[in-house]
């Protein structure tokens, strides 16, 4: 078996494993799909699916203004952020930096952003946008510099037979045991048949294989949550 696989050919490996070419199963093993396939791309909740990140890209700065329209790049998560001209990455703000706005936008006033928040907003219509917050707004300095991101983007449903699922193809396998382990409970026990075992299984290895794309100075704490290390192998048809 190709380890690139479409959305069809998992629905086809998914059919000869539980033995059913019927077409209303085939419905329900497409949506079997995307459903696992949402689970396995918010594995990490974290940091999210590194293997997907795009960058870096950038941005224009201007001189006190300290919220800036991410929606053309699309992103679904931020997670690293950095202003031309220096080396460190801005931190994140977490809860109590944004508590703080009134201190950093007001107290300290304009100067070289050193946290960022980023955000997204979702309208009544449909319509998404995202924005990121730069706290303090850069000052004069920093006019028309450029802050550089690299991002995740948000979850795409498999909605053809031609897509693949944007992973490692080493891991699109996953999509085959957990389709199969829904299947399974609508015809036999799911732990008998060792799909549900294989599917957590298979998660757990891209968890691994994500954190093993963090930066070295946080991975060692990220990967201590897991025990085993990191383990690619792939289950055999």
């Amino acid at each position: 078996m190709a380890d690139y696989l479409t959305r069809g050919d998992i629905v086809a490996h998914v059919q000869d494993l539980i033995d059913d070419d019927s077409s209303q199963m085939k419905t329900m093993i497409e949506r079997w799909i995307n459903l696992c396939w949402r689970e396995v791309w918010n594995v990490d909740p974290h940091h999210g699916p590194l293997w997907a990140a795009v960058g870096p890209k950038s941005i224009s700065l201007t001189a006190g203004t300290s919220c800036y329209n991410m929606s053309a790049f699309d992103p679904g998560r931020i997670y690293n952020a950095k202003v031309q001209g220096y080396s460190d990455p801005l931190e994140p703000a977490g809860a109590q930096n944004i508590m703080n706005e009134h201190y950093w936008n007001v107290e300290v006033g304009n100067g070289t952003p050193k946290r960022f928040r980023f955000r997204r907003t979702f309208s009544t219509a449909g319509a998404v946008n995202a924005y990121i917050d730069l706290f303090p707004a850069p000052d004069s300095t920093h006019d028309e510099k450029k802050l550089y991101f690299w991002y995740t983007p948000p979850f795409s449903a498999l909605n053809t037979s031609a897509v693949a699922p944007q992973l490692p193809p080493e891991f699109h396998d996953v999509l085959i045991y957990g389709a199969a382990k829904m299947a399974a409970v609508q015809t036999v026990d799911a732990q008998q048949a060792g799909f549900a075992q294989m599917y957590e299984r298979r998660k757990k290895d891209i968890l691994r294989y994500n954190l093993t794309l963090i930066p070295e100075a946080g991975r060692m704490v990220a990967m201590h949550a897991i025990p085993g290390g990191y383990d690619n192998t792939r289950g055999a048809f």
